[in-house]
Parts: structure tokens; sequence; C-alpha cells
């Protein structure tokens, strides 16, 4: 049975939920509620989402997440009464880290970032070869010489590959998030923050 791994910490959706524990769903393009309202747990999630086939354990974000994402709602709370002491701080840092490099968000940019670096190099092997192509016909060479130049063929980056580089990447930037200064901003109006599916920024 497939799992359904949960990008947004439950505790923090809770948050925004209304008293029942339901949140509307809300397609900001169309600006229309599509749809009634649900629970928390069963939005913010993808099937396998944390599964990743590029490492011998599939299932090795199992082994990290547990220790920062469930005290989140707690070191929230904490950081409201003002307590940041090291743990807490260690804590946020490492779930902040999780959101900016292993949620579908952090995937998509990923796949984005890889294509954009490799596009330049196949592009230019690819125009290349094509003299060298003598299955193919003059025709059919200008044809794909045409495409590359109008970037009609696309680079296709395996969203596993990109994730699996955001897990690589994911002590790294709990290290730096850790050591580095911060500003904690506390929301003390009625007016919440606006938030997105890639809240945590640099």
């Amino acid at each position: 049975m497939g799992r359904n791994d949960h990008y947004v910490s439950q505790t923090y959706l809770r948050h925004f939920a209304s008293p029942k524990g339901y949140l509307v769903p809300y397609y900001k393009n169309a600006q229309v509620v599509a749809g009634k309202p649900k629970r928390t747990k069963s939005i913010c999630f993808e099937t396998e989402g944390d599964t990743n086939k590029y490492f011998d354990n599939p299932r090795l974000l199992d082994e990290f997440l547990p220790a920062f994402e469930n005290p989140w709602k707690n070191n929230i709370a904490k950081l409201e009464n003002g307590v940041f002491d090291a743990n807490t701080k260690f804590e946020l840092a490492g779930y902040i880290a999780f959101l900016r490099s292993c949620s579908p968000t952090a995937k998509r940019l990923g796949q984005r970032m890889i294509a954009g670096a490799l596009e330049p190099v196949a592009y230019e092997i690819g125009l290349s070869n094509l003299d060298k192509a003598d299955y193919l016909s003059d025709e059919h060479k200008l044809a794909l010489r045409n495409a590359f130049e109008k970037r009609e063929i696309e680079i296709k980056i395996d969203r596993e590959f990109a994730h699996a580089q955001g897990m690589r990447a994911l002590i790294g930037m709990l290290y730096r998030y850790y050591c580095s200064h911060w500003l904690v901003l506390i929301n003390e109006t009625n007016i919440p923050f606006i938030t997105s599916d890639n809240p945590a920024i640099l």
C-alpha cells in the first residue's frame, strides 16, 4: 500500500483550519473555491513522495523527518513565548531544510535548475552530431536543426533524480541554517502571513 507523505506538516496546517478541522481548497489561478472543505490529512500529500529509487534505502527520509517534523508545533509555541535555545533552533532548521530541498516545489525547481544547466551543452552536442548523422536525410537534419534552435526539443530530468540531489543537500542545508543568524518575525495582528507551498526562504 502506498504511503501518503505529507510535505506540509499537519501541525502547521491545523493552524489554518476551521474550528471543526477543515480547510477550504482554493484555486488561485481561477480565483474560485475548488470543491468541498477537506480535512488537513487529505491534502498536501504525495503518495510515496518521500520514496527515492536512487538510494539503497528508498525510504531514507523516514529516518530523518521525525526528529524535526514531530516537534514543529511545540517549537513554534516556544518561539511565540520567546524561547529560542540551541535545540529549538536545530529542530526548526532541520524542518526548514526539508521544506527547501525535498518538498514538491523544491523537486520542481530542482528539475528546472538541472535542465537549465544541461540544456546549452545538450543542444550544442545535438547540433554538432547532426552533421555526422549519415542515417538521416538532409530534410530530417534540417528539421531537427530548426527544432534544436527553436528549443522545441526539451531536456527532461527525472523528478526523482532532482529529489535525490535535494536529499543529498539536506544535511549541509540544515547546518547552514543552524549556524546562521536568524530574525524571527512574530505576527501579532489579526491579518495572517501570506503562505505558499514554498514558505521557507533564504
